[in-house]
């Protein structure tokens, strides 16, 4: 009787979850956070193999680390912190008054002076130059991140705008580079769409950095893509673990 083994091509579908990594380093993960729509999810082990003698049978394979891709759609603050290795600060709702030096500044209509959090516009804008009189739908309008000049202007040496607004309540800040060195723990939960198998992956330590560049501009939907370093996870008695991926057994014929 001859037994075929049966092996449908893979197309995998499913969702990112990120977590903080565990403080034992245990093989297991924490409750996480999903990411979003995201693709692309690549794992690259980096395999280097020692110079041994032909007669040396033991392995000459040395595992020097794991990297993993990942390209993520999902533009939320939290993604957004991850990526930048930013600090996330919220914005509570409250007058702020900000001075603008626009001393011997030549500016024309349509330029922008800008405060350092998200305007609510829905509330009262005060704007007061330090050599003159503006009015509001004149000299400018009230913008989500600061005023728009509708004339030109010229200021004198020495000369301020003091802008009196509120900011957006629960608006969010992004403090890029501060963040500090992060650490996460990731997971993969899908299924094989050629199969209907259900499949698992598991990085339990991870040090995301931003591969590339963190595109705002685009005429098609922005991406996120991030390089995720893999740390081993030591073990008592036995090799480091790096990462788990778990599947469904395939059907034999």
């Amino acid at each position: 009787m001859n037994l075929e083994e049966h092996n449908p091509h893979y197309l995998g579908r499913g969702m990112l979850y990120a977590g903080p990594a565990m403080r034992d380093w245990a093989t297991g993960m924490p409750p996480g956070r999903c990411l979003g729509n995201a693709s692309g999810l690549v794992v690259t082990p980096d395999v280097r193999r020692l110079r041994t003698s032909p007669w040396d049978s033991r392995s000459n394979a040395v595992l020097d680390g794991v990297s993993v891709s990942v390209q993520l759609y999902g533009h939320g603050a939290a993604n957004l912190a991850m990526a930048l290795n930013a600090q996330r600060l919220a914005t509570a709702s409250a007058p702020i008054t900000t001075t603008v030096d626009v001393s011997g500044l030549l500016l024309p209509a349509g330029a922008m002076l800008w405060t350092p959090h998200q305007v609510d516009c829905r509330q009262t804008v005060r704007v007061v130059p330090s050599w003159t009189a503006w009015t509001e739908d004149v000299q400018w309008r009230r913008g989500d991140w600061g005023i728009e000049l509708l004339q030109g202007l010229a200021a004198p040496e020495g000369a301020t705008v003091r802008i009196t607004s509120t900011s957006e309540n629960s608006a969010e800040q992004l403090d890029a580079g501060n963040g500090g060195d992060s650490e996460i723990g990731l997971a993969y939960a899908g299924i094989n769409k050629a199969d209907g198998k259900p499949v698992r992956l598991q990085c339990y330590r991870c040090r995301p950095v931003l591969d590339g560049g963190l595109t705002l501009l685009e005429q098609s939907a922005s991406s996120i893509r991030l390089t995720l370093q893999l740390r081993p996870v030591p073990r008592p008695n036995r090799a480091a673990a790096w990462f788990e991926l778990a599947r469904a057994a395939y059907t034999t014929n």
